[in-house]
């Protein structure tokens, strides 16, 4: 607000309940309920081109209980909300530095995460319904970025446009969540899919086809299915279940290039989970896959080395572990801040 208040409103919205007046014009505001006398419940950005600030209010007091300065480019979205079930209260925040970050309830700074694009707008939901709050940023470039409650990032969407606003619930009462999404020009609707439950009618459809023809037979005819949640299943199918030869990297090689980011996801771990059988063959193709173009292709191979190297067996640990990080030290070197931070996590 330009005249440097911050109004706060009862039921009936008649009259302010209380009027705080912060130091500089206001750009975004939120707030929370709570009743403890120490924790803030508003929290507001200044309005300000160059003294970037985050002002927090509790119930009673006019002046700031904290302040917090260390940010390089506007405010554009606050929340505030208990993430991590502790009781505490997290204050998130996304700017024109390209930065998300987490604060605690007196203004430290719990974690933060580069973007490459600036964050437009944030909120809290428990997308997976694992019980456990999820982070979701918007972003200028289109980009939805979700984050667990730790500051790693899970998965990404993206929008057709520059992302104004988001809202993550179950709008249908369908027991998944959906995220609706404004842009520029148009409002987008996505339902999280319960991942678990998918799975588990895929092995069901999966046990069903076995019994009518050998699983060989599927397995070929699923690697060439137009479908790419086909081709990726049975990649995963072909690493679990397939008697291991040196011949199936030569199958494994011809998804590099696969169009679907599904697809060479799923082929990361396949490659992984067979890299015993052959791991120079193993290697030339995890080398490819680091250059690969999406970042979550590059996020799948920083997470599925950790898994090679600490599910070696003992006699392999050795060699496992030098191979690791040899990938690691290489990715290490991305051009993308977001995989060396992956790498150093």
């Amino acid at each position: 607000m330009k005249n440097k208040k911050i109004e706060v409103y009862g039921r009936d919205l008649a009259q302010p309940l209380r009027t705080i007046e912060p130091p500089q014009g206001i750009r975004v505001v939120s707030a929370c309920i709570s009743h403890e006398n120490d924790t803030p419940v508003i929290v507001a950005a200044s309005e300000g081109d160059a003294d970037h600030t985050i002002y927090a209010y509790t119930r009673d007091e006019a002046e700031p209980f904290w302040t917090y300065k260390k940010i390089k480019g506007r405010v554009e979205a606050l929340c505030i909300k208990d993430i991590d079930s502790d009781e505490k209260l997290e204050v998130i925040v996304g700017s024109q530095d390209r930065n998300m970050r987490v604060l605690d309830q007196n203004g430290n700074l719990k974690w933060r995460y580069y973007l490459p694009d600036f964050v437009s707008t944030v909120d809290v939901c428990d997308v997976d319904r694992d019980g456990k709050l999820e982070v979701l940023a918007g972003c200028d470039d289109g980009q939805l970025c979700v984050f667990s409650r730790e500051g790693d990032l899970l998965w990404t969407y993206q929008a057709y446009g520059s992302i104004l606003t988001i809202r993550a619930d179950d709008i249908d009462n369908d027991k998944n969540v959906e995220i609706a999404i404004g842009t520029e020009n148009q409002l987008e609707v996505v339902r999280v899919v319960d991942q678990k439950r998918l799975l588990d009618l895929i092995n069901e459809c999966w046990s069903a086809l076995q019994q009518q023809k050998p699983g060989e037979a599927s397995l070929s005819e699923f690697l060439n299915h137009q479908s790419s949640s086909l081709r990726a299943f049975a990649l995963h199918k072909m690493a679990e279940y397939h008697i291991h030869d040196k011949n199936d990297f030569k199958v494994f090689d011809t998804y590099v290039k696969d169009g679907s980011v599904e697809v060479r996801k799923a082929l990361i771990q396949a490659v992984v989970m067979c890299y015993r059988i052959n791991p120079q063959q193993a290697q030339y193709i995890l080398l490819q896959l680091i250059m690969d173009s999406e970042l979550d292709v590059r996020l799948t191979l920083v997470r599925q080395i950790g898994i090679l190297m600490r599910n070696s067996r003992r006699n392999e640990r050795e060699n496992h572990w030098d191979d690791g990080f040899k990938f690691l030290q290489r990715l290490a070197k991305n051009n993308d801040r977001v995989v060396r931070r992956a790498v150093m996590r």
